[in-house]
């Protein structure tokens, strides 16, 4: 009994010290809170309520808004909006460029800056860095750099260049103010670390020019309505770490160079039209419903860092070049297309290709160092199609399927895989079968016909009347002829 005392004794005040010291914690706060800037318990409060229209440099000249050609803007967290209106909204009526301070927390007192920011005025090129305040505890991150273009900053005239290093949110346009009007852009650099890219239905990006960049890390890049057209740009670059792009309706970059970075982050796109796609990727997913290249997507770029990156594409109206072949024995991709109505060139050690219907030329290759690609295939050849058909792949299986006729030459090899060849009765064809090296047939156990259709060689196995395609297989493992109704 006196032991139980003792114990419960000691846990009750030592939680009533730690409720004391919480108290004396609490009291502070709320000292430091009716004293902004003062260091209680090595700690300060920070508040502000300011709005300050920017009408001179650091160095006291007025500005010209009229003159001005280009703006940029440095900043950590604080939002970014580039608009055209004459609205009371935030007190930011009319054009010119607006800051806008309404940040609160707490700061350890040695790391703690003050708000501040600088003009600089060269020509027409306007920059302002902004000093935001710092702090482990914050009531309220609202900084705002507003960018009005609604009478003396003409904004189509201008190119726009924003550098943030923290959660920096830019947005493009407001979406239901009835005080706005449309604009664009000469030009758009637009990077943030940890912030949202966001298009407005009032900024007509098919108005925007130059060599266009947006990029966050792990932010979002999309607008409200899901669409986008950048079909008046030079070039355009969309970039993301582990963030997310979205315009799942339609994407449009007639005539353009298109740049896709994604590291690990998921790009999802609707109807995407653009003169090429080139693709820098590690780890990240692409979904596209139709995609239109007329010079076609490429992952050449991404050569010596892909690693296992999916890749789904209803309808390919291009051709379709990945080559994996810069990290041997590690790259994975995966890669499903239901219509392709381009050529596809693939090269990697490992992974998976998935194709309902193959439309033209169609060249796998999964190979490795140490004779170990073990990239599984599953290829529907179109009816119609005459390309080549050329798929090896050293472990991986084999699964094709002709949907009607069997194009004029089509070669299969893997070592260790078995390939399985699907065919209807609109097919014709002759085939010869051999060990994976070529130098003998394959022995007639390791051949299956479903049903039987033949008491010859199944090593030289014929099908149909006028055989028109021609099929070379190399295995050391199984071959399997399936008769069916529909190749799925």
């Amino acid at each position: 009994m006196a032991q139980g005392t003792v114990k419960k004794g000691f846990f009750f005040y030592f939680g009533l010290f730690f409720l004391l010291i919480f108290a004396v914690f609490m009291v502070c706060l709320v000292i430091m809170m009716f004293n902004p800037g003062k260091t209680i318990l090595w700690m300060q409060y920070f508040t502000s309520n300011t709005n300050q229209y920017v009408e001179k440099d650091s160095n006291g000249a007025e500005i010209d808004y009229a003159s001005i050609n280009s703006v940029k803007i440095n900043c950590d967290y604080a939002k970014v909006s580039v608009v055209s209106n004459n609205a009371e909204k935030n007190n930011t009526k009319g054009g010119g460029i607006y800051i806008i301070n309404n940040a609160k927390g707490f700061v350890v007192a040695k790391d703690a800056k003050a708000f501040d920011y600088k003009v600089s005025l060269s020509g027409g090129a306007l920059t302002i860095d902004i000093v935001e305040n710092t702090g482990f505890l914050f009531f309220s991150k609202d900084v705002e750099v507003v960018i009005n273009g609604y009478s003396n900053l003409n904004l189509n005239g201008v190119s726009l260049s924003v550098d943030a290093s923290g959660a920096s949110d830019v947005y493009f346009g407001d979406q239901t103010n009835i005080h706005d009007q449309q604009f664009s852009l000469a030009s758009a650099n637009i990077k943030t670390a940890n912030g949202s890219i966001m298009f407005g239905k009032f900024f007509k990006t098919e108005s925007l020019g130059g060599n266009a960049v947006f990029s966050s890390n792990t932010g979002r890049i999309t607008s409200y309505d899901n669409n986008a057209n950048f079909s008046g740009v030079t070039s355009l670059s969309i970039e993301t770490e582990k963030g997310r792009v979205n315009f799942d309706k339609t994407f449009t970059a007639t005539g353009v160079d298109v740049t896709l970075k994604n590291k690990n982050g998921t790009m999802n796109f609707g109807t995407f039209t653009a003169n090429s796609v080139d693709v820098y990727c590690s780890q990240g997913n692409f979904k596209f419903d139709t995609l239109t290249v007329t010079n076609g997507i490429s992952f050449e770029n991404s050569i010596d860092t892909i690693i296992s990156p999916i890749v789904d594409i209803k309808t390919l109206n291009g051709d379709l070049n990945l080559n994996a072949t810069g990290v041997d024995g590690v790259s994975s991709p995966t890669l499903n297309i239901e219509v392709m109505n381009g050529n596809l060139d693939v090269l990697s050690s490992k992974g998976a290709v998935n194709i309902k219907e193959a439309k033209k030329k169609v060249y796998i290759l999964s190979q490795t160092d140490n004779k170990d690609g073990s990239m599984n295939v599953n290829v529907n050849v179109s009816d119609g199609n005459t390309e080549f058909i050329d798929i090896t792949t050293e472990k991986g299986k084999i699964y094709l399927g002709y949907i009607g006729a069997v194009p004029s030459s089509t070669k299969l090899q893997t070592r260790n895989g078995d390939i399985t060849i699907n065919f209807t009765t609109g097919a014709a064809f002759t085939t010869t079968a051999k060990n994976f090296d070529g130098s003998a047939a394959l022995a007639e156990d390791r051949i299956n016909t479903n049903p039987k259709l033949t008491d010859e060689k199944k090593s030289e196995l014929s099908y149909g009347d006028s055989a028109t395609g021609s099929i070379a297989v190399f295995t050391d493992a199984k071959l399997y002829y399936n008769l069916v109704k529909e190749v799925k």
